[in-house]
């Protein structure tokens, strides 16, 4: 009887290890795919303005008599750089956000409104008059303009890529409480629940975005979960067929006893 019950101890642990290994190496092999899709969209998204500003040098350098060309292809180059840049600045601070470390914040007074105004000017310029306004006057905190740009920003293209195409997305500013919120919606394909609960991770994209034929680097929700944790607030989603889907980024008025304490935990 004793050996039948030591043997099958082990044959349970020996389950158990096997379950263990099986599952340990399903997750290497998830993480290795998802490392060398990033690594092959990230050279493809990088290689376009880095080829466009390098061919506008090419040009600016063997034709250098021409004024007005020669304005156009260093503004060329100059905004290609930027976005570079601005690639290589989202992959830093999504290695932040996965290191459990709070973005760095400039805080100042922001005016929510201006903010937004700003925004949907710029995307209207870029994807058409699709862009609707629903701000409360005078919404305004102590917070950091460029995080919540960025943050803002790639809500609405999110909104753009998977929403539909012929209804509006509406960005809107509003008092709640001891804080504002900032949300965007748009009507579309629903986000299932099952999706929603990853939905802010890095490199994670929804099956309706696997379907269609977007591609990207899965960090832009990553990113706003970050603004919005380095303010001291939160980001939430809610999403259905009657009522379209709205992120909503919830902040409060003065983020700056957040950073505080962030620095003196440092």
């Amino acid at each position: 009887m004793t050996v039948h019950l030591d043997n099958a101890r082990l044959y349970a642990r020996l389950q158990e290890t096997s379950r263990d290994l099986q599952e340990k190496v399903a997750a290497l092999t998830i993480e290795r795919t998802l490392r060398e899709r990033f690594m092959s969209i990230l050279a493809h998204d990088l290689r376009g303005p880095l080829t466009v500003a390098k061919m506008a040098s090419v040009i600016l350098a063997g034709h250098p008599e021409t004024l007005d060309e020669r304005r156009t292809l260093a503004a060329k180059i100059d905004a290609n750089i930027d976005r570079a840049e601005r690639m290589i600045r989202d992959l830093l601070d999504t290695n932040r956000i996965r290191a459990n470390e709070r973005l760095p914040l400039r805080l100042d007074e922001c005016n929510l409104g201006d903010l937004v105004r700003s925004l949907a000017e710029e995307l209207a310029a870029i994807h058409g008059k699709r862009f609707a306004l629903n701000l409360d006057e005078d919404v305004r905190g102590i917070l950091d303009a460029e995080q919540l740009r960025r943050a803002v920003w790639n809500l609405a293209i999110n909104a753009v890529k998977y929403g539909a195409a012929d209804q509006p997305i509406t960005i809107s500013t509003k008092h709640a409480g001891t804080g504002v919120e900032i949300s965007v919606h748009n009507y579309g394909p629903v986000i299932a629940c099952k999706d929603q609960t990853h939905l802010f991770d890095p490199f994670v994209r929804t099956r309706q975005s696997h379907a269609g034929e977007q591609i990207g680097w899965g960090l832009g929700l990553t990113l706003v979960r970050g603004c919005a944790e380095a303010h001291g607030g939160t980001i939430s989603v809610q999403s259905s067929t009657a009522s379209g889907t709205t992120f909503t980024l919830h902040l409060p008025l003065d983020s700056r006893p957040c950073e505080l304490g962030t620095n003196s935990a440092d």
